[in-house]
């Protein structure tokens, strides 16, 4: 009896030596975009990411597009579909990591990612959260905001922000309501509600 205890206990030691737990997807939905750390798919929406760490695929609004992140930058090509053909338009837009956020700079706006533990944003999601969310962002008039649930490391707090000399200050209260406060010169409180 105690030699098979002793046989049952080594296999089961075996195998958990040998299937470790599986990492988290880092799945998520914005809108009706679902994304994870190599994909992103949905209405409006088929990117894949690639072995040689390319982005491809297309989004609704950009069309055809390749990204890459190298670095603090995403870097790629974006291909719009005209009468005459494909146009080609290159894009770079800077990244700044920190460990409490990203921000991806973009012309006009600055979109910033936050884990709302306080926790460091993984790498892996950097790019598929950008584009999941940037959709709705192109034209940015207004600070926006909303609050991402991503499978293994919690909500994300995403915000959009166009850019401007004075920064807003910013809070985030329970349920998810953010608000952008302006200096006391330029007016009040701006309130978001949760899931825009």
């Amino acid at each position: 009896m105690r030699s098979s205890l002793t046989v049952a206990l080594a296999l089961v030691a075996a195998a958990c030596a040998h299937h470790p737990p599986p990492s988290p997807t880092l799945a998520g939905t914005v809108g009706e975009l679902h994304f994870d750390s190599e994909s992103v798919t949905g209405v409006g929406a088929a990117m894949k990411l690639t072995s040689n760490g390319t982005w491809v695929g297309w989004v609704r609004s950009w069309g055809r597009l390749e990204a890459a992140r190298s670095g603090d930058r995403i870097q790629g090509t974006a291909w719009f579909d005209r009468v005459s053909g494909d146009t080609p338009l290159p894009f770079s837009v800077a990244v700044t990591s920190d460990p409490r956020f990203v921000a991806v700079h973009e012309r006009d706006a600055d979109l910033v990612f936050e884990r709302a533990d306080g926790g460091p944003v993984p790498d892996a999601i950097v790019v598929p959260l950008w584009l999941a969310t940037r959709r709705d962002t192109v034209l940015i008039r207004a600070p926006s905001g909303r609050c991402v649930d991503v499978e293994g490391i919690g909500t994300v707090v995403v915000l959009a922000l166009p850019r401007r000399a004075v920064p807003y200050d910013i809070g985030l209260e329970e349920g998810c309501r953010i608000s952008f406060t302006e200096p006391a010169v330029q007016g009040g409180p701006l309130e978001v509600d949760p899931g825009l």
